[in-house]
């Protein structure tokens, strides 16, 4: 893929899904819209992001996914495109360590 990705398990979905460690976006989750319907979780409002593309409203749902371990409760915004990016605010107390010839990427709290 040549991008960094880390698995990622949402809840209510049987197994985790590779997400793309995106240290350009800011928020904690981008998902696919039909993941959000699929898993029926609400809108909890609506943002403004900017994206290589211009600004764009978007929606925000509230998920919950597996991390180090526990359940975390974490603001998703949705996309229609079919991309999992994990952002910043999600890794803002982690150390992230990423062996490129090795295609990993670790990611430990700080």
């Amino acid at each position: 893929m040549g991008c960094p990705v880390l698995s990622l398990q949402l809840e209510g979905e049987p197994k985790p899904r590779l997400a793309i460690l995106d240290t350009g976006f800011n928020g904690e989750l981008m998902l696919p819209r039909s993941i959000a319907t699929a898993l029926g979780w609400m809108p909890i409002g609506v943002v403004d992001c900017q994206t290589a593309s211009g600004v764009t409203t978007t929606m925000l749902v509230e998920c919950r996914i597996s991390w180090f371990g526990s359940g975390r409760r974490v603001s998703a915004m949705t996309t229609d495109a079919d991309i999992l990016l994990v952002g910043m605010e999600l890794l803002h107390d982690c150390e992230i360590r990423i062996r490129r010839e090795l295609g990993m990427v670790e990611v430990m709290r700080g």
